[in-house]
């Protein structure tokens, strides 16, 4: 069927069957053949994406070949299957303009498009990435503008930061869900930074993936060296993490799951996060953990999130700077929770301090000695191993016991001492601590 077109739109007739519904138009000329997606409402008007209409050079008419209906894919209720993030499950039905979207499976990835005014651009999607893309949702809340409304404005997914180590990481985790070639960066420098150093930071974002032509440069004031804003312009995108972001929340806090919980505040730390470790002028050692929020919304559920892992805190209204404090004091097991859940991974100055205050602390002196002990022993073997003398030695014990990290084991007629499971826990994070501190 040939039918004239008119500054890239046809019109369509006879299409009660079909209107209100998506469809798959496949058209051809002399030029080629190609297929688009559309949605075609009452009057039978249907755009021909400008990107085929240079493909095919297509000036006052076409052939259309077929048109098929089109169903899109059902969304699931379930967020985590098999281990890993279902994406179909956070897609929204409709964008927050109220536009239907559609999901197609094709090639193992999800192809989703909504219609609109415009040509909105299909993205496509992975249809599950693993439990560690959580770290990418923490650096969103901490970094990223959330979704907002704007009359005849698509959304974006953005990222802004000034570390290229959290830059490369956030760009990397990107990958598990999409092509990292649709990044478009801006790079925003102060000008008293040298050419080599401007080069270097565009030589990484090309190695990252971003093609030369998506990155951006410009001068401004305020800034001490650089900061790097990421982008990508689709209201699907955009709708969606938002989307995983919240449902996620609300995900560790019903569930037990590390590696979730892990990430998504590894994230939300090395963006909104802060620690500090002091001694008093009595010598008491005091350290405090803060995560700033701009909504009281977002800090209460840090808040919910963080308790669920046994690290209370408080929320304060900063009113100079508005801004929301959770502002948690961190006795002994606080402060080996964060080292357990490596929660300042990616925030390696804070973990440098994390590790000097667990040191420094008085409850490592008694437990240091636990890296000593292999096996079953009794009083005198830990004397021999420790050389704390045998009264410190029976008084050692005593503490132990009562907080659970050891316990009789008898063999033989012969009694001794054993680690719980929890003292194993603590030797091994013990263990762990560097040497060099």
């Amino acid at each position: 069927m040939n039918i004239k077109v008119k500054n890239g739109r046809i019109w369509l007739k006879g299409i009660k069957e079909i209107e209100n519904n998506f469809i798959e138009v496949y058209i051809k000329n002399e030029n080629g053949k190609a297929s688009f997606l559309t949605y075609i409402n009452k009057d039978g008007r249907i755009y021909i994406p400008i990107k085929i209409r240079k493909e095919l050079k297509i000036k006052n008419d076409i052939n259309i070949e077929k048109i098929d209906s089109v169903k899109g894919k059902d969304r699931e209720n379930i967020l985590i299957k098999k281990n890993e993030i279902n994406i179909i499950s956070i897609i929204p039905n409709k964008t927050l303009s109220n536009y239907e979207i559609i999901v197609l499976e094709r090639d193992n990835k999800f192809h989703c498009w909504y219609s609109s005014k415009g040509r909105p651009k299909e993205i496509i999607l992975n249809k599950k990435v693993s439990l560690q893309f959580a770290r990418l949702l923490g650096y969103y809340q901490a970094e990223s503008g959330k979704q907002k409304l704007k009359k005849r404005r698509g959304r974006e997914l953005n990222f802004t930061n000034t570390k290229m180590s959290i830059i490369k990481d956030f760009i990397e985790m990107s990958g598990l869900l999409l092509d990292i070639r649709l990044w478009k960066a801006r790079i925003s420098y102060n000008k008293n930074l040298s050419k080599g150093e401007l080069d270097n930071v565009i030589k990484d974002l090309k190695n990252l993936g971003i093609t030369q032509d998506k990155i951006k440069v410009k001068t401004v004031e305020k800034i001490k060296k650089y900061g790097i804003r990421l982008y990508i312009g689709n209201s699907i995108l955009a709708e969606t993490i938002d989307n995983l972001n919240n449902e996620i929340k609300e995900y560790i806090i019903r569930n037990n799951e590390i590696t979730i919980f892990k990430n998504y505040l590894q994230g939300i730390i090395a963006g909104d996060g802060n620690f500090f470790s002091n001694r008093d002028k009595n010598g008491s050692l005091h350290s405090r953990m803060y995560i700033y929020e701009e909504k009281e919304e977002y800090i209460i559920y840090h808040k919910k999130i963080l308790e669920s892992y046994g690290l209370n805190g408080k929320i304060k209204k900063d009113k100079n700077k508005n801004l929301y404090l959770l502002i948690i004091s961190l006795n002994w097991n606080m402060l080996l929770k964060l080292l357990e859940y490596d929660l300042f991974n990616y925030a390696p100055h804070h973990k440098k301090r994390l590790i000097w205050s667990i040191k420094s602390h008085k409850k490592f002196r008694a437990l240091k000695y636990l890296k000593e002990i292999s096996k079953d022993f009794t009083a005198i073997e830990l004397n021999d191993i420790t050389k704390m003398g045998s009264s410190n030695s029976t008084h050692w014990i005593r503490n132990r016991v009562k907080e659970g990290l050891i316990e009789q084991f008898t063999q033989n007629n012969k009694k001794s001492w054993i680690l719980t499971d929890e003292g194993k826990k603590i030797k091994d994070l013990i263990n762990s601590l560097p040497s060099d501190f």
